[in-house]
């Protein structure tokens, strides 16, 4: 395990962003690497902001089955067949961008929701939507996420 993504064992469930690969052996293959550098770029923007928040890469049945995530904002990662919570975001996001049949990265930019979904035809696809979120609205994301915790943290 990466240092920078080890989690210390009294880490409140609240102050973790999940960064959702599917379980699907396909997925762990070809999207966990992928989604793993995207936690790290989000832990650096998020490190800009606040020390409160870091993310953790989960699996779609971890993060839909655990109630201390199921319902937090996450970013997923990897195709409806393969994540299930990219498939339950899938109508329930608009996309952002896309390349038809290619590529799509979903996210609501008004950050009223703060789920985000970055997938592709193919792993190689699915990379280049992260990469494309990243350079475009990580950044934006990252902040909204830091405003919205600092909100709950001030109820």
């Amino acid at each position: 395990m990466d240092a920078t993504h080890a989690i210390p064992p009294d880490t409140d469930p609240a102050d973790l962003v999940p960064v959702v690969v599917g379980g699907h052996l396909r997925a762990e293959l070809g999207d966990r690497p992928v989604t793993a550098w995207l936690a790290g770029q989000l832990d650096a923007a998020l490190a800009q902001l606040t020390d409160r928040l870091r993310s953790c890469v989960l699996t779609d049945l971890w993060y839909l089955n655990d109630d201390r995530f199921r319902g937090r904002p996450a970013l997923s990662v990897g195709p409806p067949e393969l994540n299930a919570l990219t498939a339950y975001l899938a109508d329930r996001l608009p996309s952002v961008l896309s390349q038809e049949g290619v590529y799509v990265i979903q996210l609501d930019l008004e950050y009223i929701a703060l789920d985000a979904a970055c997938w592709g035809a193919t792993h190689e696809a699915t990379a280049t939507a992260c990469e494309l979120f990243e350079a475009r609205h990580l950044g934006a994301y990252a902040r909204a996420l830091a405003e919205r915790s600092l909100a709950n943290a001030e109820r």
